[in-house]
């Protein structure tokens, strides 16, 4: 990629983002950083030539050629480049299908790479996820607590969360078995 080319996938400021005019004004910080993300990835896509969406008419043929082998087709385009009998059939255009090869090592460690990315991402929806709810559910204990024996006027409010909660009642207990273990 020339330096013009890279510059342009570099993080631009946040003030660059600009949304439609029927789109709310007031964008949050990560809604701004979800659609400058879409946007460099639009670029992204724009540039990846031939880039074809899964279509239902190619998945029978798309998924079959996944049976054969890279260095089938490598030796195959050296065979035809080398015999002219192959060659006047007419039936294999090796430079096109040669750079079809390289562009799928080339593809291939693009995918590699989103799906990193849509790991870490993923990952951290989750983990940041977890710190919301680790202090959610702390931050309910005590309030639950704080009602019990202080404050009954937050009981309503308890009430509301634990049914967000879907739970009964604030403790799980085990059911005590009708016979101690040893005694039949």
């Amino acid at each position: 990629m020339a330096d013009e080319e890279t510059r342009e996938l570099v993080i631009a400021p946040r003030e660059d983002v600009t949304t439609p005019a029927d789109a709310s004004p007031a964008l949050t910080e990560a809604e701004q950083l979800a659609a400058w993300v879409a946007a460099v990835l639009d670029g992204v896509a724009a540039r990846i030539p031939d880039l074809r969406a899964p279509d239902p008419e190619s998945v029978r043929r798309v998924r079959g050629a996944r049976t054969i082998s890279r260095d089938f087709v490598a030796s195959l385009i050296s065979m035809v480049d080398t015999t002219p009998v192959v060659q006047n059939l007419g039936t294999f255009n090796s430079d096109k299908n040669r750079a079809a090869l390289q562009n799928r090592d080339g593809l291939r460690m693009i995918s590699e790479r989103l799906a990193i990315l849509q790991a870490m991402v993923n990952h951290t929806i989750e983990a940041q996820w977890a710190d919301v709810v680790a202090e959610a559910t702390a931050t309910y204990r005590m309030a639950s607590a704080l009602a019990e024996s202080y404050n009954p006027e937050l009981t309503p409010q308890i009430k509301v969360l634990r049914g967000h909660l879907r739970r009964k009642n604030s403790t799980k207990r085990k059911k005590k078995s009708k016979t101690e273990p040893g005694e039949d």
